[in-house]
C-alpha cells in the first residue's frame, strides 16, 4: 500500500515531494469524504496523491480508513479479472458537488476540456489501472464517484459495481489511521482508497490539505499475470 504517516507528536516532521501541487484547501468538521473513494476520480487527470496535516483533532473518533487497490485486484478470481480488463467506468462529480455548490458555474476548467458552464466534471477511466511507477495493477472504481460501467446494461453495471464496492472493504485490504495532533499523512490515490469516518460531531477536525497533480489513468495488460490467472483456475 502506498501510504506513509509522518507523526509530529513531539516535534517537526519533514515531507519531501518532488511534484507540483494542484491546490490547497482547509479541512473542517463537515462530512466530506465520509464514504470510500479515491480523491476527485471524476477529473480527467485525477490527483496523484493527497497530503493531509491536522492541527486539531477530536478526543475520540475522526479516524481515516485506507484500502489497498493492489490487494483488492489481486484477490479477484481469474475470470473476474479478465472481465474487468475490457471495461470502462464513468466517474462523475455531479451528484457530490451539485448539492454542496448549487450555484457554481464551472467556467475556469478549460484545461480539462470543460466547455459548458455549470457542468461538474465527468470522466471515463479504465476499471483496472496500471500504476505508472510500480507497473502493478489496481482496481479503479469507487463508491464516491463511479456511477456506471460504460459497456454494460444498467442492471449488469450496477451488479458489478455493487460487488466491487463491497469487495474493496474487506478487512484484509485495509488499515486504520488514528490521528494525533500535528500528524501528517500522504497517500497515493492511484492505488489506495480512503474513508474519512465522520463519528465525532460536534467536535472539530481541522488542518491543511494539499492535492498533488496527477495524470490520466491507463491500463496496460500484463500478459504474465493473465497467464498466471488462467493457470490458477
Amino acid at each position: 500500500m502506498r501510504f506513509a504517516l509522518l507523526d509530529g507528536g513531539g516535534g517537526r516532521g519533514a515531507l519531501r515531494c518532488g511534484v507540483s501541487f494542484a491546490n490547497r484547501a482547509i479541512v473542517t468538521d463537515d462530512m466530506a469524504g465520509n464514504f470510500w473513494h479515491s480523491d476527485v476520480s471524476c477529473d480527467p487527470e485525477p490527483p496523484l496523491g493527497s497530503i493531509l496535516y491536522l492541527r486539531e483533532v477530536p478526543e475520540v473518533g475522526g479516524d481515516t480508513l485506507f484500502s489497498s487497490m493492489y490487494a483488492a485486484y489481486e484477490a479477484l478470481s481469474g475470470p473476474m479479472k479478465r472481465l474487468l480488463e475490457e471495461l470502462t467506468a464513468v466517474h462523475s462529480g455531479e451528484h457530490i458537488y451539485r448539492a454542496r455548490y448549487p450555484n457554481n458555474e464551472v467556467k475556469d476548467r478549460s484545461d480539462y476540456g470543460y466547455r459548458r458552464a455549470g457542468r461538474f466534471p465527468i470522466s471515463e477511466h479504465p476499471v483496472l489501472r496500471t500504476h505508472p511507477e510500480t507497473k502493478r495493477t489496481a482496481l479503479y472504481v469507487n463508491a464516491g464517484f463511479t456511477t456506471r460501467i460504460k459497456e454494460l446494461e444498467p442492471d449488469a453495471s450496477q451488479a458489478i459495481l455493487d460487488f466491487l464496492f463491497k469487495h474493496i472493504q474487506r478487512p484484509e485490504f485495509c488499515c486504520r489511521l488514528r490521528w494525533r495532533k500535528n500528524s501528517i499523512a500522504f497517500w497515493d490515490n492511484r492505488c489506495v482508497q480512503h474513508y474519512a469516518v465522520f463519528d465525532y460531531f460536534p467536535a472539530v477536525r481541522s488542518g491543511d490539505r494539499v492535492t498533488v497533480k496527477g495524470d490520466k489513468p491507463f491500463y496496460k495488460t500484463n500478459l504474465r499475470s493473465r497467464k498466471h490467472n488462467a493457470a490458477a483456475e
